[in-house]
């Protein structure tokens, strides 16, 4: 977005040269905080309230990422880090009450 000269977050995303995800001129341009705690960091709920979650993150061509996602009972902080050699170091801490739950999407 910044490259492209905005001074602010858009509602979308550019899915290709053609198509756009959404209006480039939403009022609220929430995208960036749904999109990156979902896509980047990975934290997709699974039950209401994040008792059960996942984390499985999209890199791309980043190297590393943290953040936080709010639920209902507290804070949920992932972090990951992507080594020289390819090999992906993930953590987090849940708010008592979250399980984490490794299954694929």
């Amino acid at each position: 977005m910044a490259e492209r000269g905005t001074q602010t977050c858009w509602e979308t995303f550019e899915w290709n040269e053609t198509t756009w995800t959404r209006s480039v001129a939403h009022a609220w341009s929430a995208a960036p905080a749904v999109y990156l705690p979902r896509e980047i960091l990975g934290i997709r709920p699974l039950e209401s309230g994040f008792r059960k979650f996942t984390v499985q993150q999209y890199t791309g061509e980043l190297s590393w990422a943290r953040g936080s996602v709010a639920t209902p009972t507290g804070p949920m902080f992932v972090s990951w880090r992507r080594a020289d050699n390819g090999t992906l170091t993930v953590s987090y801490t849940a708010p008592d009450g979250c399980i984490m739950v490794n299954e694929q999407l």
